[in-house]
């Protein structure tokens, strides 16, 4: 005979990373909890509308060069700022006289012709868009005749849109003898374009004078039998539409051409804010995309969030902005999606997320998109038992239910997830060995979520006991022991059972 001693249920937790839950009934079964989770993932809606914010001006770098030379000799102009890739080059000048129907023009390779002469002086405007190896010098062509003066200049400008470099059309006058060369109007399309006045004569003039309203001059002279001045002067045009230059107002008579450009500023880019993806408790990935450069490739890119939403910022740094925090990117961005992720968020809450991206146009947000990172997963179980497991004194053998006992257990899934349930036995201390089949020391035990219609023997392994419980859902669990056929152990043995819940 085996006798069974009855206990009444206690329940005892710990922390150790995963919350344990240990239900035991004394001298019968003893169930303890483990549990483990991950979160889910889910996305939230796209939105494609993107914003473009305001122009900014192209800008000067370095001085503006100039130099001459006779004997018909070629000019090199060393910049006194390298120029950066992207960064626009523009040459004016030419020699005292029309060379054989062709002006000479720059000797620098991938210079575009903006103006050129048909007679004396030979002169002319280009420019040139730097590459990733941008030049450190131009070097402007002489005739070669010993006759002859050679004078060139060049500007390095930054901000221009280089896709379109010319704002608009540029207009030209001359040939004209008179003094004081006026270059023509044009008419702007752009607000911040910058204006650009060129002239060149066929006199020597070392004190030109200057155009009404423009700085930036650049004004030198050639000197041999035949002569050349040249010069230059910049206009930022605020608002777009007709600019019209006065005239340099101190250059003495000669024949002239004049020339007047405009250069069109590059803008913000174009920018757009995309769903977000991988969604997690306390991280996000956020995505955006530069739909256009704005002429220039940007040189940051971020985003913006909060949990808060927030109108667009405008023409400003992130910084600066009403969102609370921001992500940021340096480097040399062209149109194309990006993502960058997220972390240190809170766990269950909205956030509001723009993109952005900065160029020398300034800055521009896209559109405003909202996610909620996932809820910390808890997984919380508890057992409990219509009553105490009252095997009672058995013969070898023998078998006996929890149903029989009285003692039916409840399983509960008190977490915020689905959970599933594992389940296993083990040997007992004296030991009893855990089997399919009973014999000495060998005995079986099973268990039924059905109220004993179909019976599972337990091994010492965990096998699936449920799937999918959810939260605040629960199962009853019944018992049943074969006792050994014959045993060696005569005291009481504890019959235990392990119940391992995890997150679905």
């Amino acid at each position: 005979m085996i006798n069974r001693e009855v206990g009444k249920n206690s329940v005892n937790f710990c922390y150790t990373g995963r919350r344990i839950i240990n239900l035991a009934i004394a001298g019968a079964i003893i169930f303890a909890w483990l549990f483990s989770g991950w979160p889910r993932i889910w996305d939230s809606p796209q939105f494609p509308p993107r914003v473009r914010s305001a122009q900014a001006s192209v800008t000067l770098v370095g001085a503006p060069q100039k130099a001459s030379a006779i004997n018909g000799a070629n000019v090199t102009l060393t910049f006194s700022v390298a120029p950066s890739p992207g960064d626009i080059v523009v040459l004016y000048g030419g020699t005292s006289r029309y060379n054989s129907g062709n002006i000479e023009g720059p000797a620098t390779a991938g210079y575009t012709k903006i103006f050129g002469s048909s007679s004396t002086p030979g002169f002319g405007v280009w420019y040139k868009v730097m590459g990733a190896a941008a030049d450190l010098t131009v070097v402007g062509k002489g005739t070669g005749n010993t006759l002859d003066s050679t004078a060139y200049g060049a500007f390095v400008l930054h901000g221009f849109d280089a896709t379109q470099p010319l704002d608009c059309a540029a207009a030209s006058a001359g040939p004209t003898t008179s003094t004081n060369p006026n270059a023509p109007a044009i008419t702007t399309s752009t607000p911040g374009a910058l204006v650009m006045a060129f002239a060149g004569s066929t006199i020597r003039d070392t004190a030109p004078g200057t155009v009404s309203g423009y700085s930036n001059q650049g004004n030198t002279n050639g000197n041999d039998t035949y002569d050349i001045t040249i010069a230059a002067a910049t206009l930022e045009k605020a608002t777009p539409g007709l600019t019209n230059p006065a005239a340099w107002n101190a250059w003495s008579s000669g024949t002239w051409y004049a020339v007047t450009i405009a250069l069109r500023p590059a803008v913000a880019p174009a920018v757009g804010t995309q769903a977000a993806s991988n969604i997690g408790i306390a991280s996000v990935t956020a995505n955006g995309n530069i739909f256009g450069n704005g002429g220039e490739n940007a040189d940051r890119r971020g985003f913006v969030y909060d949990a808060a939403s927030h109108g667009l910022p405008g023409n400003i740094a992130p910084g600066s902005s009403e969102y609370s925090a921001y992500s940021e990117n340096a480097g040399n961005f062209g149109t194309g999606a990006y993502a960058i992720d997220l972390a240190g968020l809170s766990s269950n809450t909205t956030y509001y997320v723009r993109a952005w991206a900065h160029n020398s146009g300034g800055y521009s947000y896209g559109n405003e998109i909202v996610f909620t990172t996932n809820i910390e997963p808890v997984v919380s179980v508890t057992i409990t038992s219509s009553g105490n497991i009252a095997y009672g004194a058995l013969p070898a053998g023998a078998n006996k239910s929890t149903i029989e006992a009285g003692a039916t257990q409840t399983v509960k899934n008190n977490g915020n997830v689905e959970e599933d349930f594992f389940i296993k036995g083990r040997d007992t201390a004296c030991p009893w060995h855990l089997g399919e089949a009973v014999g000495v020391d060998l005995y079986r035990h099973e268990f039924s979520t059905n109220a004993g219609s179909i019976w599972n023997p337990l091994s010492v392994n965990y096998q699936s006991l449920a799937a999918g419980v959810a939260a605040e859902s629960a199962l009853n669990v019944d018992f049943r022991i074969f006792l050994p056929t014959s045993t060696g152990c005569y005291s009481t043995q504890a019959v235990d059972v392990s119940i391992l819940a995890a997150q679905h």
